[in-house]
């Protein structure tokens, strides 16, 4: 293995940035807790022992994962929010998150992952942080949802975009299930219809908002 120990600041930048994505494309094979350390290093060309000089452990890595897409996500999100000109409102903004998070399947992916795993394997001050920029995000995009449905107030918005993050992450993890119960789904003996996440998100997230629209 060719190895050449990146020393400046842009080819330190640079070799993190292989071996997030890396990591990242890692998740379309494998389940995140079958992921290793291994598996990251060969994919990106480099020793086990190498990827210790840019992060602490398998976690860091796919927090910082997280906390880049959830960035993403929420930039997109807010920025399509606020273009929207749609005259059913409501029906649009929850077809804007539908359609956002599935560009997004990554974030998907890591959502269920951080309490069970990511977040319990970070520092105080790590998780102080993810909580930090959190925050900061949900005020973002409360704002540019009150900002297009009024007569909902901003602290309420805030609330709903709480819990659309909730409806999505289990919507989509209800739909996409892990292969022992995708096997079983397909028995010809289990009579389930199958479900579709863009459907079930759209008319359950605007059907929530449409609740919080003060009655007149």
């Amino acid at each position: 293995m060719n190895w050449i120990r990146a020393r400046q600041p842009d080819q330190i930048a640079e070799r993190r940035s292989d071996i997030l994505t890396s990591a990242a494309a890692m998740l379309e094979v494998k389940e995140l807790e079958s992921v290793t350390l291994g598996d990251i290093a060969e994919s990106a060309g480099i020793s086990k022992a190498n990827i210790y000089r840019y992060f602490s452990s398998r976690d860091e890595i796919y927090l910082t994962i997280f906390v880049m897409e959830r960035e993403s996500f929420a930039h997109e999100l807010i920025e399509r929010i606020g273009r929207c000109r749609a005259k059913d409102r409501i029906s649009r903004i929850a077809e804007i998150w539908a359609e956002t998070a599935l560009a997004h399947v990554t974030l998907l992916e890591l959502y269920p992952r951080l309490h069970t795993t990511l977040e319990r394997n970070s520092s105080v001050d790590q998780i102080a942080e993810l909580k930090k920029t959190g925050g900061a995000m949900l005020r973002r995009s409360a704002a540019a949802h009150h900002a297009l449905v009024p007569e909902i107030d901003e602290s309420a918005w805030y609330g709903i975009t709480q819990a659309s993050v909730a409806l999505m992450t289990g919507f989509w993890h209800f739909v996409n299930p892990d292969e022992k119960v995708r096997l079983a789904m397909s028995r010809p003996d289990v009579d389930q219809p199958s479900m579709d996440f863009r459907s079930m998100f759209v008319s359950s997230q605007a059907a929530m908002i449409r609740g919080h629209v003060p009655r007149v």
